[in-house]
């Protein structure tokens, strides 16, 4: 069966004839994520980016001329998108909730305990509930 034969049959649905489609290009396009990809970014996630869009999105190609070209721009577009991911970091710290108090290095203060030795321990008993609160990916 030629390709513009498969890609006629995968865009109508044909689970079998997107699997040939995919099966058959996947090698160049892991050639094409290798050549783009940042450092941090692996190879089997940027293939799987690819692979969910690829069979989201194939209805929309209408010219089978037109697939390798945008089956590369694809490819392409999940390695910028890696990149920037990267560059992005995981962002600034958010405040915890509570009153703005600033905690006080428990370390420093006077073994006797004292006012100022009460207040690092509110700060740090505030601090430690806030952490309880949390949510359990954090």
């Amino acid at each position: 069966m030629s390709e513009d034969d498969l890609l006629t049959r995968a865009r109508t649905g044909d689970k079998e004839a997107v699997g040939a489609l995919w099966d058959s290009h996947r090698r160049w396009v892991g050639a094409v994520l290798l050549a783009h990809r940042p450092a941090t970014a692996e190879l089997d996630d940027l293939l799987q980016e690819v692979a969910v869009i690829f069979v989201s999105r194939l209805a929309d190609v209408r010219d089978p001329a037109r697939l390798l070209p945008w089956l590369a721009s694809v490819a392409r577009n999940a390695c910028r998108g890696a990149a920037r991911k990267a560059q992005a970091g995981p962002g600034p710290a958010q405040p915890l909730p509570g009153d703005g108090a600033t905690l006080v290095d428990p370390s420093t203060e006077d073994a006797g305990g004292g006012a100022r030795g009460g207040r690092a321990r509110e700060a740090l008993d505030r601090t430690l509930a806030a952490v309880e609160r949390l949510g359990p990916d954090y």
